[in-house]
């Protein structure tokens, strides 16, 4: 995992004091486990809050996907302007996060996504399918959050 110095640094500030380089007192970092780096437990809780998303979409539940979207893009977007844009001939059956990069606040997180294609007029109407995703997430404040481009 590739974690910035600036950023190494800054979670150091905030476990040795909670308000050094400039972040507000009341910021907050996971948690680490014991035996666990910082860096560890950044990696497992935005790990976490990607597999919710999935498990989300995999329930075709728009509007708690919605909710791992940025607030930016939720400004712009209506959650029924987010659901509308998945149509209804793929049915995801499973993803897992197979890799994680971080570049500053934002991660680059690989998906494995298990999916079945609906084909109608096709010999073999089903196909079932797997799929490399690459999506980048952002944080802001404590939360990660999906960036749709």
């Amino acid at each position: 995992m590739k974690i910035s110095f600036l950023r190494f640094w800054m979670w150091l500030g905030l476990l040795w004091g909670g308000g050094a380089f400039g972040m507000a007192s009341g910021s907050q970092v996971a948690e680490p486990m014991p035996g666990e780096s910082v860096a560890q437990a950044v990696d497992a809780e935005l790990k976490e809050r990607v597999k919710a998303r999935w498990e989300a979409l995999i329930r075709r539940d728009f509007q708690t996907a919605y909710q791992f979207e940025t607030p930016s893009f939720r400004e712009a977007y209506s959650v029924q302007a987010f659901g509308g844009k998945f149509g209804d001939r793929i049915l995801w059956t499973s993803a897992e996060t197979t890799e994680v990069k971080f570049e500053g606040s934002k991660a680059q997180v690989t998906v494995r996504v298990a999916y079945k294609a609906l084909l109608p007029n096709m010999p073999t109407p089903i196909v079932n399918g797997v799929r490399y995703l690459q999506e980048t997430w952002v944080q802001e404040g404590r939360d990660w959050f999906h960036e749709t481009r």
